[in-house]
């Protein structure tokens, strides 16, 4: 029964991506049917979070590895980099210089974002549903499978799985959320999109429209 739920929750979260470019617009706040997601900051990183309820119909594979969480921490970055035990001038210079291996680590969080994160470091994007969808396309076509779809877990805590997809020069972890975001039709130019503090900024000035 649990996994004809799931069949009936995947036929309809992909219904809902079956959508057009003209449809990716941003919500105006009185529809109904928007989703909120987060982007937030770490010192020169930012993440996407979404809440697993959205989350768990477009994809569930990785939902249902995080069974306590009620929201769901997503970025990209340098394998070497990211999995180090800490950051180096070293690994940094090398994942800015040349193509890389990649990662994408998942965190979940059980309690109120408020609790983790200040104010300053965490801002609010209202995407339309097909947008939403789209936006979460991006992200899972991020990750690397094996054996029928399975995620390639790198850790025993399941938070870093590979990616499919190089590391190098302009293709950083802001630019990937960037590129996210605009996917789900936020009005954003991942180009421009190198430093944490100018994705915060971006975001925060279309909301405050």
């Amino acid at each position: 029964m649990k996994f004809f739920w799931l069949i009936v929750l995947g036929m309809l979260a992909l219904t809902c991506c079956k959508s057009t470019e003209q449809s990716l617009h941003k919500p105006t706040g009185k529809e109904k049917d928007s989703i909120t997601v987060y982007i937030v900051k770490h010192d020169w990183h930012t993440a996407i979070i979404i809440e697993k309820a959205e989350l768990a119909p477009l994809f569930p594979v990785l939902t249902s590895k995080f069974p306590e969480a009620h929201y769901m921490e997503i970025s990209w970055g340098d394998k070497k980099y990211f999995m180090a035990p800490k950051g180096t001038f070293g690994l940094a210079i090398r994942a800015a210089l040349l193509p890389t291996k990649s990662v994408v680590r998942v965190l979940g969080f059980t309690k109120n974002l408020e609790s983790y994160f200040s104010q300053s470091n965490i801002q609010v994007v209202k995407l339309s549903r097909p947008g939403f969808c789209q936006l979460v396309g991006f992200v899972k076509g991020t990750f690397a499978t094996k054996d029928s779809n399975k995620l390639v877990s790198l850790d025993g805590q399941d938070v870093f799985y590979l990616s499919g997809k190089t590391y190098w020069g302009i293709r950083t972890c802001n630019v990937w959320t960037a590129r996210a975001l605009k996917r789900g039709g936020f009005p954003i130019t991942p180009i421009f999109s190198m430093r944490a503090d100018y994705v915060l900024r971006k975001v925060s000035s279309e909301g405050e429209k």
